[in-house]
């Protein structure tokens, strides 16, 4: 990738780490610190665990250790940093796989996810629960769009009946792809609890790893995922254009239907931003109200380590994996 940003590439040793030092050349100035190494560590345990020994000056928190890490008395309370991110995590249904050609299935599915109980017992705590694809913070966020699926176990016991499969019986087989680490392990198990509790359903969990599942979502070669999808910039159109119109780019959920196209199209095309906005809420109803084309969970909660040395870490809702990475520049180590 060619740039013109504040670092340079200098090393990238794969699955280990990449190096980056300043950019003498940059428009805005030398930045203040002159090399940043980025660890690759797939496991947010292992990564803790590297932080608490101070191999690392800034690191996310296991579930594990969120309730400790948020205690008063902690000495890491301190060095917690917690914001909203512009990230929204939700059901992802290939609808060329049954069952998820069937809208009340899709739907049955929404009404039997408790997100509360999933917030605190896998989550810890961490992350706001939601029905709503835009999340808090981003322009035309709506809080009552999909609000009609929120948690009711018997509501989604009757809308899986009224689909054709009453007590879950003759429903295709489901399976959740998802990427195999400890935290992911949790969160299969809690899908399968749900699933066999509130439907009876027998949900099977494909553990994979990374680039398996990167290949096969790409694919559009899995059944369901819980996946997510975080802001590139402030705006809805980031959120719809090529994940619901007909054979857009991120659409692997193969979804299909011209009135969300032609709908998209007219947002595309239009240049007052009030209508526009308007029109991505008409958009934002359809594809979750209408036809539960995702159904979303939760907001991703910026839950970060920094150590106190780590001074101008200026860490926002936009920041793609690294915290603070818009802003590293200002960064600096403190004497």
């Amino acid at each position: 990738m060619v740039g013109s940003g504040p670092f340079l590439l200098k090393e990238w040793a794969h699955n280990d780490h990449i190096t980056l030092t300043a950019n003498p050349n940059w428009h805005g100035g030398r930045a203040r610190l002159n090399e940043v190494q980025i660890k690759i560590i797939p496991e947010d345990t292992t990564a803790y665990a590297a932080y608490m020994t101070n191999a690392l000056d800034t690191s996310s928190v296991p579930p594990a250790n969120r309730k400790e890490v948020m205690a008063s008395g902690s000495p890491l309370n301190k060095q917690l940093v917690r914001k909203n991110e512009l990230t929204t995590f939700g059901l992802e249904f290939n609808e060329k796989e049954k069952p998820w050609d069937n809208v009340q299935v899709r739907q049955a599915f929404g009404m039997a996810f408790d997100r509360k109980a999933y917030i605190e017992g896998v989550l810890q705590g961490v992350g706001q629960p939601t029905t709503a694809w835009l999340p808090p913070g981003m322009p035309g966020y709506d809080k009552d769009v999909g609000k009609k699926y929120e948690f009711d176990a018997n509501k989604a016991k009757q809308t899986l009946a009224a689909a054709g499969y009453a007590n879950g019986q003759g429903l295709a087989k489901v399976t959740l792809l998802i990427v195999a680490t400890d935290t992911n392990r949790l969160i299969g198990q809690f899908m399968q609890d749900q699933f066999k509790k509130n439907l009876n359903v027998d949900l099977s969990v494909d553990y994979v790893d990374s680039a398996t599942y990167q290949s096969r979502f790409t694919k559009s070669q899995f059944n369901f995922v819980l996946g997510g999808w975080g802001a590139d910039w402030p705006f809805p159109d980031n959120w719809f254009d090529e994940h619901f119109s007909i054979g857009g780019s991120h659409n692997q959920y193969n979804f299909n239907e011209k009135k969300v196209d032609d709908l998209i199209t007219k947002a595309k095309a239009e240049p007052d931003a009030k209508k526009q906005l308007a029109l991505y809420n008409e958009i934002e109803k359809a594809v979750v109200d209408d036809y539960a084309a995702i159904v979303p969970i939760y907001n991703r909660e910026i839950f970060s380590l920094v150590k106190p040395r780590v001074k101008d870490l200026i860490i926002t809702g936009l920041d793609a994996g690294i915290r603070g990475d818009y802003n590293l520049w200002r960064t600096y180590i403190a004497k």
